[in-house]
């Protein structure tokens, strides 16, 4: 099984093209927003990126954060459309902006600076506080991180929207981290990685028999 994760892992790591790709076009529109010189907002980049578990074709999403009271749609969209002016207006629970550069997907999503996540107007607010927490938890585990996504989402159990339940980048975080330490955490994340499937397969069975 060791040699067949191993042979997985090359194939879900992205390229170093794409990964020079990904990274220079978020540089880049985070000098963008800079060079508009627009006070009261601070852009972040959240999500697989900056998180360093991202797939092949992957999206870039920037935050752009605001003080409570600030009219996202207005304010917050305004910034959007210069970075992505044939950017589609979408909502989920805040107005956001989705367009794309060089092929690759971008998703600007204004929201509302918060000092807890308990304060949060919307999920949307919580993100910025989601990716802080994986990313102080990830280090050395980006690619393990990495394989258990792809098998989700193979098999339609990766993402945050769907009638099931299905897991969340930060599940798979901590599914992993739970049994994984600095001594022996290949030899866990094999185990934990097993054990994820299992109870996947079983879940995956229990639901086509419901139809």
């Amino acid at each position: 099984m060791k040699e067949l994760i191993k042979e997985a892992l090359k194939q879900v790591e992205p390229k170093l093209e794409e990964r020079e790709k990904l990274l220079s076009l978020k540089d880049r529109i985070l000098n963008e927003i800079e060079q508009l010189g627009i006070k009261g907002v601070e852009p972040k980049v959240v999500g697989s990126i900056a998180k360093g578990t991202y797939l092949e074709g992957t999206d870039i999403d920037i935050f752009l954060v605001f003080q409570k009271g600030t009219n996202l749609k207005e304010e917050g969209l305004d910034i959007a459309k210069k970075i992505l002016p044939k950017g589609k207006e979408l909502y989920a629970q805040h107005p956001y902006l989705r367009g794309e550069i060089k092929g690759v997907g971008i998703d600007l999503v204004p929201c509302f600076a918060i000092d807890k996540s308990t304060e949060s107007i919307s999920a949307v607010d919580r993100t910025p506080f989601h990716t802080d927490w994986v990313v102080s938890n990830i280090a050395g585990l980006e690619n393990e991180v990495r394989l258990t996504k792809q098998f989700l989402k193979a098999i339609g159990a990766y993402g945050a929207n769907s009638a099931i339940k299905k897991e969340t980048g930060k599940d798979v975080l901590s599914h992993i981290k739970d049994t994984v330490d600095e001594e022996n955490k290949k030899k866990k994340f094999y185990a934990k990685l097993k054990k994820i499937l299992e109870n996947r397969i079983i879940a995956t069975r229990k639901k086509l028999q419901n139809y």
